[in-house]
């Protein structure tokens, strides 16, 4: 089900948006919106009132930090 939201928007974002344009999501949750915008070359700004949610988030953008799995990412992007 992930996939599918992050290709969903993916392609929202590369449709509507430039590259380092602002992503503003204010429901991010586990910011499948932010890792797509930063994969993407967008400027991300997303809130969360949920903690846990908050570290969740925080742990997927370090793991997009590695080189393999970003790469990963961009296979099935393009």
């Amino acid at each position: 089900m992930l996939q599918l939201y992050f290709n969903l928007k993916t392609r929202i974002i590369l449709s509507s948006t430039k590259e380092n344009a602002w992503v503003l999501d204010p429901f991010s949750g586990s910011a499948t919106t932010g890792i797509a915008a930063n994969l993407l070359n967008r400027k991300y700004l997303g809130t969360e009132q949920e903690k846990s949610y908050l570290e969740l988030s925080v742990l997927r953008y370090k793991q997009i930090q590695d080189k393999q799995i970003r790469q990963s990412f961009l296979d099935k992007i393009f």
